[in-house]
Order: C-alpha cells, then sequence, then structure tokens
C-alpha cells in the first residue's frame, strides 16, 4: 500500500508525472504476475482525479476482499468520491457504515 500512499501524495501535491510513475509501475508488477492491491491503485487513481477507473480498482478490491476495504470510509483519498452513490453502496456492501450514522 505504500507505493499508493506515495502516488496520491505525488497526485494531490501536483506532481502528476511522479504519480503516473507510481501507477505505472504498479500497473507493470500486476501485469507480470506480481500481487498488486486494487486498493492502492483506487487510491492513486482517485487523487489523480480518475474517478471511474478508481471506482473500478474499489470494485476489484471488494471482489478479491482486499482487507483494506475496511478502512473505505476512512480513507482521505477517497474524499472525492464520497458524493457518488456508489461509494455508499461499496460502504454497505463492505459493511460500513458512514460517520454520524
Amino acid at each position: 500500500m505504500t507505493q499508493g500512499i506515495k502516488g496520491y501524495v505525488y497526485a494531490r501535491c501536483e506532481r502528476r508525472a511522479e504519480a503516473a510513475v507510481e501507477l505505472n509501475y504498479l500497473l507493470a508488477q500486476s501485469r507480470a504476475g506480481k500481487y498488486v492491491s486494487h486498493y492502492s491503485l483506487a487510491v492513486i487513481q482517485a487523487g489523480l482525479g480518475n474517478r471511474e477507473a478508481a471506482f473500478a480498482e474499489l470494485e476489484s478490491a471488494y471482489a478479491e476482499r482486499a482487507w483494506s476495504m475496511f478502512l473505505l470510509n476512512l480513507e482521505p483519498a477517497f474524499d472525492s468520491l464520497r458524493g457518488d452513490p456508489r461509494f455508499a453502496r461499496l460502504e454497505r456492501r463492505v459493511g460500513l457504515r458512514r460517520a454520524g450514522t
């Protein structure tokens, strides 16, 4: 998950090229048959503003039962996704409740 966070920080600091390098590295690792967390990919995609790609990765993380999905409602990287009904559906499917509910 470290590279996912690193890529997210680059994206949020408007260092999109470096964020893309981290994303492409993880995607290459995945293509090479190494395990790459879809949750980490979602973090970078969200940081880059790629909403559809972020949701696709979150769906994959859910499908693989990624342990990190329990952080979904706490992860600041997904703040930009919270207003989307797909995010609320994911939270419910994971078994999470929004803060204050």
